[in-house]
């Protein structure tokens, strides 16, 4: 096989030679004229006589005479065919400086034909001839410097020599020159010497860069996109069984992109380079299985596929591996197993697996509980952009869960996820906005106020606080009302005790202008999160609970009116003016008891106590509070309390 490869090489070669000088070394006359007759009789077959001119010629010293009388050797033309014999003649004509020569001496060396193999002395060749401009030398001795043959591997050097290959109009250089060009591999990207270079070998069909443009129509990567001629490019390609053809076509096929839609032909293109190792394919595969896309729906067949794409490392089939045991899809449902796929695409980058990890981190399902180890996968996913990872960030820092608690922090983490759409990311901004760590009240009304055009409920109830207090914008108790109610008709049940809690008293009003610190606190602005955390920074005490403590069956907002239908507005309060809101925090713990009372933020002491004694008689009550619970354990439960005393006219 390799002597016919090296007969191909010397036909192909010789045909180029028409010269018998052609500036490689000085001869006698009589030397070319016996090469000129030796040529003739070659190139009409008659070979004996041609070697008896070709031999005078290469004795004396002729070089081409002497390639010639190498390829009659090879070839057997005139002679017995003798590797041996063809390859002394080579290299007599290649020490003479033949370049054809040189390069068929370094092909010789590097397949060990009528020599003992050597990659050294076939790169020593290759590069003698390619330096003297050998288009087949050059794309040789690239392929040396990039598989390190012979030589020590140099990406720089390898590209080098496939663009000078290439420039010559070598096919398959300029499929290596259009990659590293496109990629930016040994050399300065550059988006307009890969499409030329690819287009180059994709006219004489080079599989790859058929795909590889493909892929730049795709996506419109320095040409216009354009679906229909991608499709037309990994056809090509895919004729020749080229598997990432195969396989884009099928999801082609699978998308509907360029080609009409069809499930059937997208598991036909997807099936042969699954079958072949493809890892992408086998992924595509599982999927088909898995929900019965051009194929008989079955889940044992679907984690099959996925396990041989993950077994092979790619991330994706391994997240698609942990979703599959975490659900018991097509295996037995085992959290450990799940968890140490996720792991695996994790330490891989794959975001929304590094998600899955941090929040098994959290519950400790599959592995041991660890909020260090969740904070690290949660950073991580969160810096790759998934939104929700964004905004459990947030949450952590505002909370103090696994992370020192800090404002600032959250609401850079929640403005990230309120970027990519997330409404509820962009309230939460604006609560911490209203933390006096912050103070940035202007800011958080404008955030509330752009929400509350998105008719977002929970936006309307936190400027009907902002405008009942006055606090980043006028006061303005009939605004407030207006908010309250917006949100109160949209089913909001702390906008409706706010409304109902305004106390009316025939006494001229404090100065409009008094102004109050208002906190928004996790009760009140309560949103779903899609897993519950610790609060950290008290012992055993929970803000977020799976089953919430509850008051004569009823939840926070209840409990509320159950204090306002108690409370006393102090006479001499009254009188003096005095008006704001009582913000208390307390405990409901195990036994169903309110413990732990503090008061943070209330405008005068008269006001204080009032509210104070109307919270402690809650506990000589038969029927009051029922304990929260997490993971089916009684625990602690933090609330907030706001007690707002208003005076009107």
């Amino acid at each position: 096989m390799r002597r016919a490869i090296l007969t191909l090489l010397f036909a192909i070669i010789s045909i180029g030679v028409t010269s018998a000088q052609d500036g490689v070394n000085q001869v006698s006359k009589s030397a070319i004229k016996n090469f000129d007759k030796g040529l003739a009789f070659y190139k009409d077959a008659k070979y004996e006589k041609a070697l008896k001119h070709l031999y005078k010629a290469a004795v004396a010293g002729h070089a081409e005479a002497q390639f010639y009388m190498g390829g009659c050797y090879i070839e057997g033309s005139g002679v017995s065919k003798s590797e041996y014999e063809a390859v002394q003649w080579w290299r007599k004509a290649a020490e003479l400086g033949h370049d054809d020569a040189q390069y068929l001496l370094g092909y010789s060396y590097s397949n060990g034909t009528g020599v003992d193999q050597s990659d050294e002395e076939a790169v020593m060749w290759y590069r003698k001839s390619a330096e003297q401009g050998h288009i087949l030398a050059q794309y040789c001795l690239a392929n040396c410097y990039l598989y390190g043959v012979g030589v020590e591997a140099n990406l720089d050097e390898a590209v080098k020599w496939y663009i000078a290959s290439a420039e010559q109009g070598h096919p398959e250089a300029a499929s290596y020159a259009g990659d590293c060009y496109l990629h930016g591999y040994g050399v300065e990207q550059s988006i307009d010497d890969a499409i030329s270079y690819l287009s180059l070998a994709a006219e004489n069909d080079i599989d790859d860069s058929l795909y590889l443009l493909g892929m730049c129509y795709m996506g419109g990567i320095g040409v216009e996109k354009s679906a229909e001629k991608a499709v037309e490019l990994f056809r090509r390609a895919a004729e020749q069984e080229y598997a990432y053809a195969q396989y884009e076509l099928g999801v082609c096929y699978l998308e509907g992109l360029g080609v009409e839609q069809s499930d059937t032909l997208a598991f036909q293109y997807i099936y042969p380079p699954a079958v072949g190792g493809y890892d992408r394919a086998q992924c595509a595969l599982g999927y088909l299985y898995e929900y019965g896309i051009g194929v008989s729906k079955s889940t044992e067949e679907a984690v099959a596929w996925y396990r041989k794409a993950a077994e092979q490392g790619y991330d994706l089939a391994q997240f698609n591996m942990g979703n599959c045991y975490s659900q018991g899809i097509g295996v037995v449902k085992s959290y450990d197993e799940a968890a140490e796929w996720y792991r695996k695409a994790a330490e891989q980058g794959h975001p929304e697996s590094q998600y899955k990890l941090a929040c098994y981190y959290k519950d400790g399902t599959g592995v041991e509980q660890d909020y260090i180890e969740m904070v690290v996968w949660l950073r991580r996913s969160a810096e790759q952009g998934v939104v929700e990872a964004q905004y459990n960030m947030g949450y952590i820092y505002e909370n103090g869960v696994g992370v020192a608690r800090d404002y600032n922090e959250a609401a850079s983490w929640y403005s990230e996820a309120a970027l990519q759409g997330d409404d509820e990311a962009m309230f939460s901004v604006a609560r911490c906005y209203m933390r006096d760590e912050i103070a940035r009240y202007e800011d958080a009304v404008e955030i509330l106020k752009t929400l509350a055009d998105k008719e977002y409920v929970d936006a309307y109830y936190g400027l009907g606080l902002c405008y009942e207090q006055g606090v980043g914008v006028e006061r303005d108790i009939e605004a407030a009302k207006r908010y309250y109610s917006a949100a109160a008709d949209k089913g909001h049940d702390e906008a409706k005790a706010m409304l109902e809690a305004i106390v009316v008293l025939k006494t001229e009003p404090q100065s409009a202008n008094a102004e109050f610190d208002l906190r928004f606190t996790d009760d009140i602005f309560f949103s779903d999160f899609d897993y519950s955390v610790v609060d950290t920074a008290d012992d055993d005490v929970f803000t977020i609970v799976d089953e919430p403590a509850t008051f004569q069956g009823g939840d926070l907002s209840k409990f509320r009116n159950w204090v306002m239908g108690r409370v006393s507005y102090p006479k001499l309060a009254q009188d003096n003016g005095v008006q704001g809101t009582v913000v208390i925090e307390f405990i409901v713990d195990e036994r169903g008891k309110v413990d732990r009372i503090k008061v943070l933020q209330s405008p005068d002491q008269l006001l204080t106590d009032a509210t104070i004694k109307a919270l402690e008689g809650v506990n000589s009550l038969t029927s009051g509070w029922r304990a929260g619970k997490v993971r089916g354990k009684v625990v602690k439960t933090k609330f907030t309390l706001p007690v707002s005393f208003k005076l009107t006219r």
